[in-house]
């Protein structure tokens, strides 16, 4: 299914109605195969042997093949969102020089490898990814994979109020049908 919506003509993927409708449509069909959209399900039910697979983040799925050594974490060669988890700080904040404060002690080494023990997800701290000591996971290809190798990954962007809306539309569709 993803491949036929990738594949579609770049002009129809400008954000139009026709695409949108097309893709709302594809999920809608394609709806009697799934067994669960949300994260922490999926990964549930990809622990348990009861799904054949499913759209993961890379941390979860750390998390479920240490729960079930049987399952394998893949990039598709037709490629794929890539995602970065980001700490921020508003502009208008009132104690910016303590936001940055605690940002950078969220970056010391032995703080993000706590948090990255903790939640499984990717440490962009070098320093930190040394101090793992299991070497699997420390030089683990889903945590930290060669994105020299994906020429085809491509970060989501925000499209605004209105495309937003309509995309949430078209979601609640899609669920509700």
């Amino acid at each position: 299914m993803t491949t036929n919506v990738t594949k579609v003509d770049e002009k129809l993927t400008k954000n139009t109605v026709f695409f949108k409708n097309m893709a709302k449509n594809l999920l809608i069909e394609q709806k009697p195969l799934v067994q669960a959209y949300v994260i922490d399900q999926v990964r549930d039910k990809m622990i348990g042997n009861e799904a054949a697979l499913g759209v993961i983040y890379s941390g979860e799925a750390i998390y479920t093949q240490k729960e079930n050594p049987n399952l394998e974490y893949v990039i598709p060669k037709e490629g794929s969102n890539i995602w970065i988890d980001s700490w921020v700080i508003p502009k208008n904040a009132e104690h910016k020089e303590n936001a940055e404060k605690f940002i950078n002690f969220l970056c010391r080494p032995d703080i993000a490898l706590m948090n990255f023990e903790y939640i499984t997800y990717s440490t962009p701290t070098e320093a930190a990814r040394e101090l793992i000591e299991d070497k699997s996971i420390r030089n683990s290809e889903i945590a930290f994979p060669d994105l020299s190798k994906y020429d085809n990954l491509e970060t989501f962007q925000y499209l605004g109020t209105e495309a937003d809306q309509v995309y949430g539309d078209l979601w609640n569709k899609v669920k509700s049908s």
